[in-house]
C-alpha cells in the first residue's frame, strides 16, 4: 500500500501542469455552417472538456501524433450518404428496421466507457491473473493507452468538429447533397452527448484496452 500511495504522488507531481483542468477552460460551440458541431438536444451544453484533446499524453509525443486519417467523409460523397442514410434508418429512436439485438448492443455499449472498460479488466485479471504485479502492470499498461486515446480522441474531435447525427439529420435539406432527405423531427436511440462526433471516443478507448490485452496475453485470451 505504501509503494502505492508513493507512486501516485510521483505520478501527480509528474503530470502537473499537463494542460489538465484549467482554470479559465475554453467554451466551444463549434460553427454553424453544414457539417460543423454545434450544441444539440437534450442541454443544448457546449462541448464537454476541450481542453482534453491538447493535454500532454503519457506515451505519445504530443496528442496530434495519431489524429485520424482520413478526415471525416465530405457532405457530397456517397460515403457520407451510405452513412447517413444507415444513421437514419438503424439509429432512430422509433426505428423499425433495427433489431431487438442491435438496440440491446446499443444501450450496453451506452454506458460509461471508462466504467465499462476498468469492469471488464478487472474481470479479465480475475479469471486469467493470479500475481499482484502482473495485474497492476496490466492495469498500467491499459489505462496508459486508454488515457492515450481519448486525449488523441479530443484533439480530433476539437479539429475537426463534424456534427452529430441528429444535426445532421435534422439540417439534411440544407447540406448542399440533394441524396440526403432531411427529417426536422429525427431523434436519435440514445441521447446525443456534448461533443462532435469525429473521431469516435468509444473506438479509441476499445481500440486502446482490446490491442493491449491482445499484446499483453499474446492473443490467446478469450472474454
Amino acid at each position: 500500500m505504501a509503494i502505492g500511495q508513493q507512486a501516485a504522488a510521483n505520478i501527480l507531481n509528474l503530470r502537473a501542469g499537463d494542460g489538465s483542468f484549467p482554470s479559465n477552460p475554453e467554451v466551444f460551440t463549434g460553427g454553424t455552417e453544414p457539417g460543423e458541431w454545434r450544441p444539440t438536444l437534450p442541454a443544448f451544453a457546449p462541448m464537454a472538456t476541450p481542453w482534453l484533446g491538447a493535454v500532454t499524453p503519457f506515451t505519445l509525443k504530443d496528442s496530434t501524433q495519431l489524429r485520424a486519417s482520413p478526415p471525416p467523409p465530405s457532405l457530397g460523397s456517397g460515403k457520407y450518404v451510405h452513412d447517413y442514410d444507415e444513421v437514419k434508418t438503424l439509429g432512430s429512436v422509433n426505428s423499425t428496421a433495427r433489431t431487438q439485438a442491435q438496440t440491446d448492443l446499443a444501450l450496453f455499449y451506452s454506458d460509461n466507457f471508462l466504467v465499462l472498460w476498468e469492469r471488464t479488466l478487472r474481470g479479465i485479471t480475475d479469471t486469467n491473473i493470479n500475481n499482484i504485479g502482473d495485474s497492476a502492470r496490466l492495469f498500467a499498461l491499459a489505462n496508459l493507452a486508454a488515457a492515450d486515446a481519448i486525449i488523441a480522441a479530443w484533439d480530433g474531435k476539437r479539429f475537426f468538429h463534424f456534427w452529430r447525427p441528429i444535426t445532421a439529420i435534422q439540417e439534411g435539406d440544407k447540406d448542399g447533397n440533394p441524396r440526403t432527405a432531411g427529417d426536422a423531427t429525427w431523434l436519435p436511440l440514445i441521447s446525443t452527448p456534448p461533443y462532435p462526433e469525429f473521431p469516435s471516443g468509444a473506438n479509441n478507448l476499445t481500440g486502446a484496452m482490446t490491442r493491449t490485452l491482445e499484446l499483453f496475453f499474446g492473443d490467446k485470451v478469450t472474454f
